[in-house]
């Protein structure tokens, strides 16, 4: 999929995976809709955003309460809907989000922003990447 002018929703920009997959989607082209329960984290990377010159807006939000994913839905909608979601967390939350900004229901899984941003530019529109925790993704190298 060519991401320049798509809607990228990532949640949890806060966390470095979260900031990175935002601005790596941000550097090929892609607006953001940045997520986090810290509103002034959502805001620095929208302004980081915008100085790689993309649209970006914020929405403070925590994607593990219902409530929450369907504003944050109803927010994507009214930005003319989302085109892709990066989103860390649990498999169930991932899976509840994505249903409700009505993206695709088969999620792809990756262990680093970059593995993240490349499985985007090889997917079909309306694409789901889930990152995945860091730590579980050692303990499953290591064999733990």
């Amino acid at each position: 999929m060519h991401l320049r002018w798509k809607l990228a929703v990532v949640t949890d920009v806060g966390s470095a995976p979260g900031r990175d997959a935002a601005l790596r989607l941000a550097r090929v082209g892609a607006g953001l809709l940045c997520v986090d329960p810290d509103v002034e984290a959502a805001e620095e990377v929208a302004r980081e955003a915008v100085r790689l010159r993309v649209q970006a807006w914020t929405w403070q939000g925590d994607m593990a309460r219902s409530g929450d994913r369907g504003w944050l839905a109803a927010r994507a909608e009214d930005l003319g809907g989302a085109d892709l979601l990066v989103a860390g967390g649990p498999e169930a939350c991932v899976r509840a989000l994505a249903q409700r900004l009505r993206l695709d229901q088969d999620l792809l899984e990756a262990a680093d922003p970059a593995c993240a941003v490349r499985l985007l530019t090889e997917a079909e529109p309306g694409a789901v990447v889930r990152l995945l925790d860091p730590a579980a993704v050692g303990d499953q190298v290591s064999g733990r």
